[in-house]
């Protein structure tokens, strides 16, 4: 089980707590706010009231055991590239951090942060994309210009094997999965239920109600997705 320890329990980090713990992660929930720490308690494995920037009192929470550590706090710019500087120096690998705007997120990349996110602007530009090309169900950037995407096949796909549609040949794109039903919402547990993952060969024939997870570059993969 993979252990996350997230230091600041606004909106975010909340949000991202809850999410970590309901998808089976062992969490920590740190604010030194007491309300907000009484507001998550009972969502994660444990939570606990203190100030991130008190270097003794992360230690005794073990924060280098952890598998990864996020940090949002908010407009604090100097206390969240403090805390990466720590974290980083006590030998975390992984430290995710909330930025606020590019020159901060310069600054933690150079402390050690080695994931950077900007939660607002990146939810609207996966919103402005699910608008603007129906068919894209998620999108995860992988490096400049390329990206794993899952979406819905163009119906030029549909009753022909992936040998058969040469995506490879074609448009340089590899299909590493692929779902036989489109995620859905399990109204009982009240969490999103995956349809059955598949990894397909050559004969695997692509029906309407398949949705591809493939890899390439983003203009090869709008290529691909506006065919009819």
């Amino acid at each position: 089980m993979k252990r996350f320890a997230v230091l600041g329990l606004g909106n975010f980090g909340s949000h991202l707590a809850r999410s970590l713990a309901q998808k089976g992660a062992e969490v920590l929930a740190v604010d030194n706010d007491e309300q907000a720490v009484l507001n998550i308690k009972d969502s994660v494995t444990q939570a606990v009231v203190a100030n991130a920037l008190d270097k003794k009192a992360l230690l005794a929470l073990d924060i280098d055991k952890f598998d990864c550590v996020t940090v949002s706090l908010g407009e604090k710019v100097d206390a969240s590239i403090l805390i990466a500087m720590f974290l980083k120096k006590v030998g975390v690998e992984e430290i995710l951090v909330k930025a606020i705007s590019e020159d901060h997120a310069e600054a933690l990349q150079n402390v050690g942060a080695t994931l950077v996110v900007f939660p607002e602007r990146d939810m609207a530009h996966k919103i402005a994309d699910s608008l603007l090309t129906p068919n894209l169900i998620d999108f995860i950037p992988v490096t400049e210009g390329q990206s794993i995407v899952e979406m819905k096949p163009p119906s030029e796909c549909f009753g022909k094997t992936l040998a058969e549609l040469m995506l490879r040949n074609r448009f340089g794109l590899q299909v590493l999965a692929v779902r036989t039903e489109e995620p859905s919402w399990d109204t009982i547990s009240r969490r999103m239920k995956s349809g059955a993952l598949i990894v397909p060969d050559g004969n695997f024939r692509i029906e309407e109600n398949h949705v591809l997870i493939i890899m390439g570059d983003n203009k090869n993969i709008e290529k691909f997705r506006k065919l009819t």
